[in-house]
């Protein structure tokens, strides 16, 4: 009995042993579990990390190539856009120094062909001078005829009123000849010239107009004495009469006031 009883504790204490020791090894087994299990959320939260990181990274070196591309691709159109606008400067000042050479080569040929309108009406009112001249000459031989003839004639009634009306009549033709010929011709050489005298001094009469064309012609008072078969002291006169009546100093240059007009 004690033999068995020996016996059987020695059985139940291997039994306790190997159940003690299945119990560590299958509480050892489920510690190794759940360390792997452990392991392997640790590992994939690890290569997760990994891959967010390098995920990461891929969109920081994405997004700085995409800045470095972007900043090289700036620079090159800012570099175009430079030189766009140095052509376009070049080419506005190459314009521009071409419309000025236009402009001046304008200016060149405004200024001769005015020189040359000048120099065109300078020689007709010379020939409208000389005509008026010669008309003028011719009114005086006839005038000198006519009281040639007054003188010669008898002293009768009839041989008298025939020389007055012979005398009046040559009067009358010369004034009209004057009138429509000079004014005329003056009016086609010096366009729009009386009638801007006439609006700019409305008070001023068919002699004074006279007057004033033989100034813009440049005659001398001489000169326009002799065509208005007036003394020199009479044209001088005249012309201080008609620079009142036009409201102007009495020192104005008459002939720099009118070719301004």
């Amino acid at each position: 009995m004690i033999i068995k009883d020996s016996v059987n504790q020695i059985k139940n204490g291997q039994l306790f042993e190997n159940s003690k020791i299945k119990f560590e090894l299958q509480k050892s087994q489920k510690n190794l579990a759940e360390s792997q299990e452990k392991l392997t959320t640790e590992r994939s939260f690890f290569i997760k990390g990994i891959l967010l990181a390098i995920f990461i990274v891929i969109i920081i070196f994405w997004a700085l190539r995409n800045s470095n591309v972007k900043n090289k691709q700036q620079k090159i159109i800012e570099q175009s856009n430079a030189e766009i606008a140095k052509l376009e400067l070049e080419k506005e000042k190459k314009n521009k120094e071409i419309l000025e050479n236009q402009l001046k080569e304008k200016e060149v040929l405004a200024l001769l062909e005015e020189e040359k309108y000048k120099n065109e009406i300078e020689a007709k009112n010379r020939k409208l001078t000389t005509k008026a001249l010669q008309l003028t000459t011719k009114i005086e031989l006839i005038d000198d005829l006519v009281r040639t003839l007054s003188r010669q004639t008898d002293n009768d009634f009839e041989n008298q009123d025939v020389s007055n009306i012979i005398k009046q009549l040559k009067i009358f033709q010369r004034q009209s000849r004057e009138e429509e010929s000079f004014f005329i011709h003056f009016e086609e050489v010096n366009q729009g010239f009386i009638n801007k005298l006439k609006t700019l001094h409305p008070d001023l009469n068919a002699n004074d107009l006279r007057f004033l064309s033989y100034v813009y012609m440049n005659l001398s008072m001489k000169e326009i004495s002799s065509l208005l078969s007036i003394t020199t002291e009479a044209c001088r006169k005249r012309k201080e009469r008609i620079i009142k009546k036009m409201e102007q100093d009495d020192n104005i240059d008459l002939y720099n006031y009118i070719t301004s007009i």
